[in-house]
């Protein structure tokens, strides 16, 4: 039977815990089925902010190049700019003057192959690139991440830019989700395994709340909650703690 506490719980949050709790659906207690609690959590908390929202398996990638604004061809799909990339590689080779290529006869000569790539090792600039991939990227995947979301209104766009762009995207609340403990366990043992998972979602966030660190170098802290099964511990991470 429900406790009076419960009550007070949404009555999907209340289905969304017994789902997760439910050795029939979760026979091996796994973190995915707490998932769905969290995820609702979250939404409900932000519902009434306009600009934030919550974003489930948050990447946050760490790449070294000249950072750019977007522009109006950017963030195309892969087998767009696959496309456009074919179709730029026909003008070039309809254009060229037939016998003019010694210099690439020379570049042959000497090994070097079109595509071969040493990544620089020099510090460089760094930028946050969630959508391209970069083979010497680095990158750490967060559960769940509020993000704040700044726009400004565009007149002639895409539509599927919705008459926005994005100019910037604020990670505001990292969400590091671990499973819930064994369910045989009671009393101090259950207690002990409970912080002990919450400790290793802290470890994670610790690394988490680092990169965002390395990718926004004006943010100096992220709020974070570590969480097992329903079981959450929150605190603000400061780029000192790192």
């Amino acid at each position: 039977m429900a406790t009076s506490r419960d009550q007070l719980l949404p009555h999907k949050s209340r289905l969304e815990t017994s789902y997760a709790f439910s050795r029939t659906f979760n026979s091996r207690n796994l973190e995915f089925y707490w998932y769905p609690l969290w995820c609702q959590t979250l939404f409900d908390l932000v519902a009434d902010v306009p600009d934030v929202i919550v974003a489930p398996q948050f990447p946050v990638w760490i790449v070294k190049h000249d950072d750019q604004l977007e522009g109006a061809d950017d963030g195309d799909d892969p087998e767009e700019v696959e496309e456009k990339s074919a179709q730029g590689e026909e003008d070039v080779a309809s254009n060229q003057v037939p016998g003019n290529n010694e210099e690439t006869q020379e570049r042959e000569g000497e090994g070097e192959q079109e595509g071969d790539f040493e990544p620089d090792t020099s510090i460089g600039n760094i930028s946050f690139t969630p959508t391209v991939p970069e083979k010497d990227a680095r990158s750490v995947l967060v559960d769940f991440a509020i993000v704040h979301l700044t726009a400004v209104p565009q007149r002639e766009e895409k539509p599927r830019y919705g008459g926005w762009r994005i100019t910037a995207a604020d990670a505001c609340l990292l969400v590091e989700v671990k499973r819930f403990v064994s369910r045989s366990l009671e009393n101090d043992d259950f207690d002990k395994e409970i912080q002990a998972h919450i400790q290793e979602a802290r470890i994670d966030l610790k690394t988490q709340a680092g990169y965002i660190f390395v990718q926004d170098e004006t943010k100096h802290s992220v709020m974070a909650i570590a969480a097992a099964g329903p079981y959450w511990s929150g605190t603000t991470i400061h780029r000192g703690d790192i």
